[in-house]
């Protein structure tokens, strides 16, 4: 089983796995927010370096913010750590309804449009 979100240290995730509750944790959100140094960070443990996953938005709501900045990142741009909600739901929808129309076309004429 495979369980993703909410692991803030890398004391959690020993735990889930040790103890047998999982046999593998999703990292993306951690990704998402310290790409570089993820397992520094995790390995480190202190407040300080564990801050940027705990103080990032975290219920579901805010889910667009996260996907914002996984299109930042698969653009090889920057995290856009100041973008709001409502920003990044805007794009999120943008994003969505082309993929969506995209995806469509090639119901019609079996061929994939590039986004």
């Amino acid at each position: 089983m495979c369980v993703t979100g909410g692991f803030l240290s890398a004391e959690q995730i020993d735990q889930a796995l040790s103890h047998g509750v999982v046999e593998m944790v999703g990292l993306g959100r951690a990704f998402c927010l310290a790409p570089d140094d993820v397992a520094a960070r995790l390995k480190e443990g202190s407040a300080s370096s564990l801050a940027v996953f705990r103080d990032a938005p975290q219920d579901f709501c805010n889910i667009t913010w996260l996907f914002h900045n996984f299109l930042c990142l698969g653009e090889g741009a920057p995290l856009d750590k100041q973008v709001t909600i409502a920003a990044a739901d805007a794009r999120q929808t943008e994003y969505e309804l082309k993929w969506a129309t995209a995806y469509h076309a090639t119901r019609r004429d079996g061929t994939m449009s590039k986004l």
